[in-house]
């Protein structure tokens, strides 16, 4: 009964099709601004296309940066947001897969054999880090954002992870806290991976999850159509392929 409910529901939503309208930001791979990014527009979106338009729907994406995207998804003059969190944004209409398990990790140059063994250990380091970025450990994040004169924050909408990274490479700081995607893309696209290693991942994971606003009706529909399709390119491969034009090579974490 709940196959042909489902099924009911998509058949109506084909018949209405529309554009879905949705918030990005410049956080690549997990979304890009496609003029600066050779036409890439992030795994996230590039999954979203994938998983809508054989459903009818176009997706409009507009970029901006995240503070504001929170702020205006709130409003529902958008269907969704490609990433947030759901401490963050807990109003929203969230699927159940997670299109973006977000694991942070310590970025230190080739040969440096420091690790992290707790909050006192991040004083000897001069670390680099972004404003924005809501890291998943609390003491870490608690850290960071305290104005202390060995970390240097930068806002998310100057591509910091660039920025960032070469600042790694000369010397300007020896640590830079960074999410895992952003770091192995920016890597990989810089040709740096032979100057710069994770030095050690963070123990907490930040899940963001496409969310659907609740000012739109569909919503939950949006929501249960994505899981479908989410678990489709888990299985056959279409996620993998996806995330391998950004330089990430493994479904781990997903």
């Amino acid at each position: 009964m709940k196959v042909v409910i489902f099924l009911m529901l998509i058949f109506v939503v084909n018949i209405n099709a529309k554009s879905l309208k949705f918030i990005g930001i410049d956080y690549c791979p997990i979304g890009c601004d496609p003029t600066l990014e050779d036409g890439k527009e992030g795994f996230v979106v590039d999954a979203l296309k994938h998983i809508f338009t054989k459903y009818g729907y176009k997706v409009d994406i507009t970029i901006m940066q995240f503070s504001r995207a929170i702020k205006q998804i709130e409003t529902g003059k958008y269907d969704g947001i490609i990433v947030t969190g759901k401490e963050i944004s807990p109003n929203l209409i969230y699927p159940k897969h997670s299109i973006s398990p977000a694991q942070a990790c310590f970025l230190v140059k080739k040969g440096d054999d420091w690790k992290f063994s707790g909050i006192e250990s991040l004083d000897s380091r001069k670390i680099a880090a972004i404003e924005e970025f809501h890291y998943p450990d609390e003491e870490i994040d608690k850290y960071l954002k305290s104005k202390k004169d060995n970390v240097e924050l930068l806002s998310n909408d100057k591509d910091p992870t660039k920025r960032n990274i070469l600042k790694l490479v000369s010397g300007r700081v020896d640590t830079y806290v960074e999410g895992y995607f952003p770091a192995k893309y920016m890597l990989f696209k810089l040709g740096y991976e032979d100057k710069i290693e994770i030095s050690q991942f963070l123990d907490k994971t930040f899940y963001g999850y496409t969310a659907f606003s609740n000012h739109n009706s569909d919503a939950q529909i949006l929501a249960d159509i994505f899981d479908k399709e989410f678990e489709k390119m888990l299985k056959n491969g279409e996620l993998l392929k996806i995330l391998k034009v950004y330089g990430i090579d493994s479904l781990d974490g997903f």
